[in-house]
């Protein structure tokens, strides 16, 4: 992919697709605190992009955590709804996904759980970025009032 511009770079990323799913690009670049400020100003609207997502990767702990919510031991939940390839994935359609939300959203979740709808995108400049999945509307249209936010604050983004 050749950019000539910065503002080209994000125009073709927010162009790709990700499993065939675009991808909104934000001009931010990936930090903890920007992650934080995100996901405590996000809210849920419940529109079901989440349940789009054919794949989780979970670590031992997110599979205590989703064997006690099943109210199954963990290996019981592994094997009715987990596989391993290079790493444990939950397999989808997600168990806790009910009447267009998650069942166990105010309960503990996995850590991709809380962090859903915000991925991160390695750009050419060789920063990281934040980015949301396209199937989360709300996700969507938060990234680019919080973008508008953080900008006002920091008018040229680092490396950008």
């Amino acid at each position: 992919m050749q950019v000539t511009s910065y503002e080209s770079m994000i125009s073709k990323l927010n162009s790709l697709q990700i499993k065939g799913r675009p991808v909104a690009v934000s001009k931010l670049i990936v930090t903890g605190q920007y992650i934080d400020d995100f996901m405590k100003g996000f809210k849920c609207a419940n529109c079901g992009g989440c349940e789009h997502l054919d794949s989780m990767v979970i670590d031992v702990e997110d599979l205590e955590i989703l064997a006690k919510a099943a109210h199954i031991d963990a290996r019981t939940f592994q094997t009715l709804h987990c596989i391993y390839i290079d790493r444990l994935y939950m397999k989808f359609p997600c168990p806790f996904y009910k009447d267009n939300k998650c069942s166990i959203h105010d309960k503990p979740r996995p850590k991709v759980c809380k962090l859903y709808p915000i991925n991160t995108t390695k750009c050419t400049d060789g920063l990281s970025r934040i980015g949301v999945k396209s199937d989360c509307k709300a996700g969507v249209e938060y990234l680019k009032k919080f973008e508008e936010e953080k900008l006002a604050v920091i008018p040229e983004p680092l490396g950008g």
